[in-house]
């Protein structure tokens, strides 16, 4: 629906009025974070709609951080939050949009439509890149970022050409401009607008001529989805993709007699699922039970769910925050490093050092931001840690390894606390379990491996550890603890190698406590032992795993089973400790 009925007068009242309200922001604007999704669209929240408007920031890997916005009032968009949690939506919160983030830029404003009503994108589809802005249950629909109103007007001509009459140029405040992107598939299109004829050039003396060299090409009228911090800067490139997986699953060899299989076998046999001899070998039968248990098990679903919804501690990072920005760095660093020149923190620096360097090679401007880094975290340290390495002498960076290396003791002395972002685990294996291996001179909050990557890609695993969470109940495990626990597992990846026998027999007194604890307690309760049963599938099958994955490395079967036992207590151990 468009409104068509303003009066002239009206019309120019009310443009103003938009126009203050971008950059002044004297009311207050609210959004609503649902939750991190990946591989989703819009249309999977249209049961949502009528509650606000869904968008999405993309992070890559088609991965979005999803919100509901349009509230001008924070008790509705609270009253949003907790609907949404009654319908699933666990880490729904609310966000209050910073103006201070953004900056004044011109764009095109196509429509308004009223919040609920569907859309039809189809429409704006040959218009170029788009975006929104939410208020008070409409919807403004928009195109742009421009570079300067001149370049806005001219274009305007263009779109009004193609069927938006009513089109116009206003200056709005980027941080409430959202952008439509592959969450709603729909609305792309890759095909860009028409470039316009230059405008014509002001009327000179005819003395002093403008150019003696006319332009032969039109001139191509740029648009941008990102707000650039500098329009002099350059174009910003993404990081290199990592090149694999850290851990592909392996295939489970089904000719291998072995104890884990034996241990699953029987506990498949007692929910009614297997129902051939107990042997030990993981063939046809074996996979079909595990695979039927695993569909009609409740438990699992609903943790399997939880999963996938679960966020590490930065997952939730508010936009224009420096753990936002971290996050996002290598897929959108033209978002994310006007944020980090912004923050001017020494972890900011480090995290710009890395930047450059990965992307543009060594150069001065890598090796005075890093510099810089370290010489301010250890400053305003008020006792300086150890370190592998003297930090009071200036460095030149050639290489990476070196830089996360130092990186790492920049960040964990980092106030605010700063996780480790998904993409430099998944970028730098080896790297960063070198160097941000928990030492006890630092905090383990800081200095810490994320859930991303390696094992963390399995199902099984994931689930896994959604449940053992739930286990640990209110027992929290330190955060020392887990950050070992992550670290002992990623190495085990990158070096497997078998546990001395001494580690062998304590990962053994380990497995065999903490699945008779699990037993005694679930006893106590139906819904315990539904938990527990779900809890021991996902341990046995992922032991397996873990089994047939350090084989395919190398070792022997008693080696695998060691080091399959040491890296299930490394990842699920702190939050069973009870059980044990």
């Amino acid at each position: 629906m468009r409104f068509k009925s303003l009066t002239l007068a009206l019309f120019f009242a009310a443009w103003a009025s938009l126009s203050a309200f971008a950059q002044t922001n004297e009311q207050p604007v609210y959004t609503v974070y649902i939750g991190t999704f990946v591989e989703t669209t819009a249309a999977d929240f249209e049961s949502i709609q009528t509650l606000g408007f869904p968008y999405a920031l993309s992070m890559g890997n088609n991965m979005f951080r999803v919100y509901l916005g349009g509230y001008t009032k924070k008790s509705e968009a609270d009253e949003t939050a907790q609907l949404l949690k009654g319908r699933g939506y666990q880490d729904a919160s609310v966000l209050e949009l910073d103006p201070n983030k953004g900056r004044t830029v011109p764009i095109i404003q196509l429509d308004t439509e009223l919040l609920g009503k569907p859309l039809n994108w189809n429409a704006y589809k040959t218009i170029g890149p788009l975006n929104v802005i939410l208020h008070d249950k409409t919807i403004k629909i928009t195109s742009g970022v421009y570079q300067t109103m001149d370049i806005a007007n001219a274009q305007l001509a263009l779109i009004r050409k193609n069927g938006f009459p009513d089109a116009f140029v206003k200056n709005v405040n980027s941080a409430f401009l959202h952008d439509i992107n592959a969450f709603f598939p729909e609305a792309i299109n890759n095909a860009p607008v028409a470039a316009l004829e230059a405008p014509p050039a002001p009327v000179v003396p005819a003395q002093t001529p403008t150019s003696y060299n006319k332009p032969s090409q039109p001139v191509e009228i740029p648009q941008a989805r990102e707000v650039p911090a500098s329009y002099n800067q350059p174009v910003y490139r993404a990081l290199p993709a990592a090149t694999s997986s850290l851990a592909p699953k392996p295939s489970v060899r089904p000719n291998l007699k072995r104890a884990s299989v034996i241990e699953l076998q029987k506990l498949l046999a007692d929910g009614g699922f297997y129902k051939s001899g107990v042997d030990g070998l993981y063939g046809k039968g074996t996979a079909g039970a595990y695979d039927a248990s695993l569909k009609n098990n409740l438990q699992v679903k609903k943790y399997s769910v939880l999963a996938e919804q679960y966020q590490v501690k930065s997952a939730g990072a508010q936009p224009g925050s420096l753990q936002f920005a971290i996050d996002i760095l290598a897929d959108n660093p033209g978002a994310a490093l006007p944020i980090l020149e912004e923050k001017r923190l020494p972890v900011a620096k480090a995290y710009m050092a890395y930047y450059y360097l990965a992307v543009e090679g060594p150069s001065l401007k890598v090796n005075d931001l890093m510099n810089a880094a370290i010489m301010e975290a250890f400053a305003k340290a008020v006792r300086p840690p150890k370190t592998r390495f003297d930090y009071t002498s200036a460095y030149a960076y050639n290489n990476l390894t070196q830089l996360i290396n130092h990186l790492a003791y920049v960040q964990a002395m980092s106030n605010p606390a700063i996780q480790t972002p998904c993409w430099l685990v998944q970028r730098h294996p080896q790297d960063v379990v070198n160097a941000f291996t928990p030492d006890p001179a630092l905090s383990a909050a800081n200095y810490s491996i994320p859930d991303c990557g390696g094992f963390m890609e399995w199902p099984e695993i994931r689930t896994l550890l959604s449940i053992a969470r739930d286990l640990s109940g209110s027992q929290q495990p330190s955060a020392q603890l887990l950050a070992e626990g992550k670290a002992q597992s990623m190495r085990s990846i990158i070096q497997p190698e078998a546990p001395v026998s001494a580690d062998q027999k304590l990962a053994d007194v380990w497995h065999t406590r903490m699945m008779s604890g699990l037993k005694g307690w679930s006893s106590r309760d139906l819904m315990l032992t539904e938990i527990a049963y779900a809890y021991q599938l996902l341990y046995l099958q992922s032991f397996v795993l873990l089994e047939d994955f350090y084989m395919d490395k190398g070792l022997k079967a008693t080696e695998a089973r060691a080091l399959a036992l040491t890296t299930l207590k490394a990842l699920v151990g702190p939050y069973v400790e009870r059980f044990v």
